[in-house]
């Protein structure tokens, strides 16, 4: 499934019958609805494209185990991970925790669209961040040096990389992260935060934004199945 940056849409995790079930009332709703039937394909939609909400549907949260699916509520992200169930009668009822609301999905897919902060997380991040070790050089179009860092966590948008070198807001740089494959990851963008090492006991270095398209689907890979890997622990 092709995503892109400008596609506005809501992802729905449902197995076997069940897909059946929820496509019969997705098609009549005027949304973009994406139904996956795993967690890897979830979580690789979620990295390529971040959702308006994921809908988790109860019975395949239920088949897939709780276990495995659980950490998806804890991820603190700014849209909203939701239980949902179907109704004999063809409608669809929705809950969520963080906020505590409930509603039907017709209720709850417009307001999200809206903006509705009584259907919002408190938190800011959109994209998922896995977090790494792993080592990382940067440098400044038109300069020769390559600037060493260490990468501390990696998105499909950005990074943090640990660097005692003086850098500031805006710089354009091109981007190496060695450690997680066989080949360095590539990817261009800009600093939009620095970290001193003056500035108190935190580490200091830069938090980096990827130019959209610069990033390789290798690199999605990988944090899939970081992240993967990572949920399977908590």
């Amino acid at each position: 499934m092709a995503l892109t940056e400008e596609r506005a849409y809501f992802l729905l995790l449902a197995v076997g019958e069940q897909q059946t079930q929820y496509e019969k009332v997705t098609k009549t709703l005027p949304y973009d609805i994406v139904i996956v039937d795993g967690l890897l394909p979830l979580l690789d939609c979620c990295i390529q494209q971040p959702p308006l909400a994921v809908l988790i549907d109860a019975p395949s949260s239920a088949r897939i185990g709780a276990a495995l699916v659980n950490p998806l509520f804890e991820l603190h992200m700014r849209w909203p991970v939701m239980r949902c169930t179907t109704r004999p009668d063809g409608g669809v009822n929705v809950m969520c925790s963080s906020p505590d609301r409930q509603g039907t999905l017709a209720e709850a897919l417009p307001a999200i669209i809206a903006g509705d902060p009584t259907w919002l997380p408190p938190w800011r991040r959109r994209y998922i961040r896995a977090d790494v070790q792993c080592r990382a050089r940067m440098r400044i179009p038109g300069e020769d040096r390559w600037r060493q860092g260490n990468c501390l966590n990696l998105s499909r948008k950005g990074a943090f990389i640990v660097t005692y070198e003086p850098y500031e807001i805006g710089n354009p740089l091109e981007i190496e992260v060695w450690d997680i494959a066989e080949k360095a990851a590539c990817a261009k963008g800009g600093v939009v935060r620095f970290r001193r090492w003056d500035d108190g006991p935190r580490l200091p270095g830069i938090g980096v934004d990827f130019d959209p398209g610069t990033t390789s689907r290798e690199l999605s890979r990988l944090l899939v199945t970081r992240l993967a890997s990572n949920l399977l622990t908590l």
